[in-house]
């Protein structure tokens, strides 16, 4: 299966349609309506948030297969975690909330300096695109791939990352 011209023109204006879209609607211009959308959500959309924060394809991928390998204690970790999440919420966050500390670098700024938090920041973001996301990108193509096994893993990949990218922008600018 090859793509035509006019796939090829479809996908191009879609991602440059999307791009133009997000850079003239995007409306977060400050880092606290950044991060805690103007302090206006509900309790149902923050419990959403931090299910999908922890949900990808590469995470149902491999509990998947871990759990077809090694059975359900593979999913301990998500059950332990929820106590972990109410721990933190009950201990941690009014320390947090008083302070006025939106993220883990503002933290380090505060109690260290400067370069800890860019040190930190560097790690974070270097962390997140070389391994986070290029393993997200290939476990998703892989799918793909199965399911349409003449599609090219490259262009897999450059539309599922067009597509997270315009899902991300479009649910940060309307529910977050």
């Amino acid at each position: 299966m090859q793509l035509n011209i006019i796939d090829i023109a479809i996908l191009i204006s879609f991602i440059v349609g999307i791009i133009w879209w997000a850079l003239k609607n995007g409306k977060s211009g400050d880092s606290a309506s950044y991060f805690l959308a103007g302090r206006n959500m509900s309790w149902p959309v923050v419990g959403l948030s931090l299910f999908a924060a922890s949900v990808s394809s590469s995470t149902l991928m491999g509990h998947s297969g871990e759990g077809f390998i090694s059975g359900i204690a593979v999913f301990n970790y998500n059950w332990i975690s929820v106590l972990v999440m109410v721990f933190f919420a009950l201990f941690f966050l009014p320390f947090y909330i008083k302070s006025g500390i939106f993220t883990m670098p503002e933290f380090l700024e505060r109690r260290f300096d400067k370069r800890s938090r860019y040190y930190f920041s560097f790690i974070t973001i270097f962390g997140n695109v070389f391994l986070d996301a290029a393993t997200t990108l290939y476990t998703g193509a892989l799918i793909v791939k199965i399911i349409f096994p003449e599609a090219d893993m490259f262009w897999i990949m450059v539309c599922t990352s067009s597509k997270k990218w315009t899902l991300k922008r479009f649910f940060s600018d309307y529910y977050f």
